[in-house]
């Protein structure tokens, strides 16, 4: 059975809920927030304008100008488009801005589960086979060219990123600050660590 461990201090501002046991640890992580869906709302609202005015020009078109020569159809084949993107980027939006989730290690097993207000999805790992670390989103980044030496280098989104010994990484809770990343990291590689035989 694993010893027990020295829980490091948490990152100033965190909002990470840490439990520690004899097997492992439970790390509770809060929602995301509307914040973290700000590009995914301004779109949404966007396309809830674009659809509102379509919407209205057609009204005005047809009832009270019928001698604008604009076609209904145009507007009947437009209009539910706009709508579509607004409705799914609006969905969107409140699956990023309530996810939250939970990390567990018990013993040699990792449980990494996602929640929102519409799907909850589950992802098992063997412990000892996988690394965490403090990362950046591949989908939520951009590279920086430095001008003086061209070097070009990485910044968006921290996140923490499994990467099994087989397999492809995966990147999990784009939401957290870079400092609450890095400590999930240390805080998973010091409980193997102590697993250890």
């Amino acid at each position: 059975m694993p010893e027990p461990f020295t829980i490091p201090d948490l990152p100033s501002g965190s909002a990470l809920d840490l439990t520690t046991n004899d097997q492992g640890f439970t790390v509770r992580v809060p929602p995301a927030g509307l914040r973290a869906a700000g590009l995914t709302l301004a779109i949404a609202a966007l396309s809830t304008l674009f659809t509102l005015a379509l919407a209205i020009a057609g009204i005005y078109c047809v009832f009270i100008d019928p001698d604008i020569d604009i076609p209904l159809a145009l507007f009947l084949a437009v209009t539910p488009v706009f709508a579509l993107i607004a409705l799914s980027t609006g969905l969107y939006a409140v699956m990023e801005a309530t996810e939250r989730g939970v990390i567990d290690l018990v013993d040699n097993t990792l449980v990494i589960t996602r929640k929102n207000r519409f799907v909850t999805k589950q992802h098992e790992f063997t412990a000892d086979q996988v690394r965490i670390i403090a990362g950046t989103s591949a989908s939520q980044s951009r590279y920086n060219t430095d001008p003086s030496t061209g070097k070009r280098t990485r910044s968006g989104t921290p996140c923490i990123s499994v990467r099994p010994n087989t397999g492809r990484a995966r990147e999990f809770f784009t939401h957290l600050s870079k400092a609450d990343a890095r400590y999930l990291a240390d805080l998973f590689h010091q409980r193997l660590v102590v697993a250890q035989p």
